[in-house]
């Protein structure tokens, strides 16, 4: 509820995404989808949509405050749509934003809807911005989201050795077994499963170490790709 316009708001979440939330949480990676039967929701699964909806009501408030001051408030909730009254009248015009959330490799969603008359009375704020929200000059922007990533952290991960090998070779296993490896020459760096750069490897002031010998651009190295007959 948007207390401060006095209307309402219905955030639509997707069973999936709750599912999805819910598989994640527990340490699953979605491969085995949970079936959306119409039943409801657990007690462990309210309890996450709660948080879900808190986070989205804060994010939603603060999306808004450029424009108007709004303080967005959960009401109630209902599993069944149908049942569902955001407007006075069956023909009333009701605006609806979907948005896809990724988590994982898994993908949900959830959608907003606003009856029109909500925000009827913003119509002049929303064509019209206030001056102080006028877009900035876009080199000052992208100063400040080119200094923003660079300071970025990141993970750097490189594998020592990748040894191929059968599962019953595996299932033998046992305490003080030797797998003989090969020592790589030189080892693949990679950040967030994007490879970036070469490497060899030693000791350095008594740590392991990394020197670096070639950074690689993925985006040229796509190029090349393409342009390959």
């Amino acid at each position: 509820m948007l207390l401060t316009l006095k209307a309402i708001q219905f955030p639509n979440h997707e069973p999936n995404l709750v599912y999805i939330a819910v598989d994640n949480l527990f340490g699953g990676d979605g491969r085995f989808p949970t079936p959306v039967d119409g039943r409801e929701f657990t007690h462990t699964e309210q309890r996450i949509i709660n948080k879900m909806m808190k986070l989205a009501l804060d994010a939603y408030s603060d999306a808004w405050e450029s424009i108007f001051k709004i303080q967005a408030e959960y009401v109630r909730s209902e599993i069944q749509v149908k049942f569902t009254n955001i407007t006075s009248s069956p023909n009333d015009i009701v605006i609806t934003t979907p948005f896809l959330v990724e988590i994982g490799n898994m993908i949900g969603e959830f959608s907003i809807c606003i009856p029109f008359a909500m925000i009827e009375p913003l119509r002049e704020r929303l064509i019209n911005p206030p001056v102080e929200n006028v877009k900035q000059d876009e080199g000052v922007w992208m100063e400040g989201l080119v200094n923003q990533v660079k300071y970025s952290e990141l993970e750097l991960i490189a594998n020592l050795i990748e040894h191929p090998t059968r599962l019953s070779r595996i299932l033998k296993l046992q305490k003080g077994d030797v797998i003989p490896v090969e020592k790589p020459e030189r080892l693949m760096v990679h950040v967030d499963g994007v490879p970036v750069l070469t490497s060899k490897y030693g000791t350095l002031n008594g740590q392991y170490a990394l020197r670096v010998e070639h950074l690689i651009n993925p985006v040229l190295n796509a190029l090349e790709e393409e342009q390959k007959p």
